[in-house]
């Protein structure tokens, strides 16, 4: 669970622990509540703002998109 906990992958821990299918080592590892937490608060905080895709013409576009 500490090897889980400081980021190291899943299949490294089985090898690191011999086992012969990652289905044993996932019985051992679950996410804890710190876990949860802490990769929630990571993916709200590396969320990019969404830049537009298309800079030009918004006549073409809706041409090009058959919706004009």
């Amino acid at each position: 669970m500490q090897m889980l906990r400081a980021g190291v992958p899943l299949p490294h821990i089985k090898e690191f622990l011999g086992h012969a299918n990652i289905a044993t080592t996932s019985i051992y590892a679950s996410a804890d509540n710190q876990m949860v937490r802490e990769g929630i608060q990571k993916a709200a905080s590396t969320t990019p703002d969404l830049a537009p895709i298309w800079k030009g013409n918004d006549d073409l576009i809706l041409q090009l998109a058959g919706l004009k």
